[in-house]
């Protein structure tokens, strides 16, 4: 079992079936079958979720960074209405203030 952690270390991947729950404690990942189908992990709400999270988000990178072009004029396209929806949200929020101020001044 040992020289398998260490071709594993070494960046091979071993795939071992077994019915020893201690040989397939050296494993770094276990996969359980159950009458040829896959038993699905017990995890909780917030493991799921993260895993999930992480996962859409380097498959979006991966296929993002793939093309170029596409890449420049999504950051592109994100940044112009980021930017235009702050502007937007300053200048009301200014006017209001300007508003608020004007009114208490004592008309004369």
């Amino acid at each position: 079992m040992e020289l398998f952690r260490k071709l594993n270390d070494e960046g091979m991947t071993i795939v071992q079936v077994t019915h020893s729950e201690k040989n397939a404690s050296y494993g770094k990942r276990i996969i359980q079958l159950r009458d040829g189908w896959v038993v699905p992990k017990q995890l909780n709400f917030l493991t799921r979720m993260f895993d999930s999270f992480f996962q859409d988000i380097r498959v979006g990178l991966r296929l993002l960074f793939k093309d170029k072009t596409f890449c420049f004029l999504a950051v592109l396209v994100l940044g112009l209405g980021i930017g235009g929806a702050t502007t937007q949200f300053t200048v009301v929020n200014a006017n209001r203030a300007a508003r608020s101020f004007l009114s208490r001044i004592p008309s004369s």
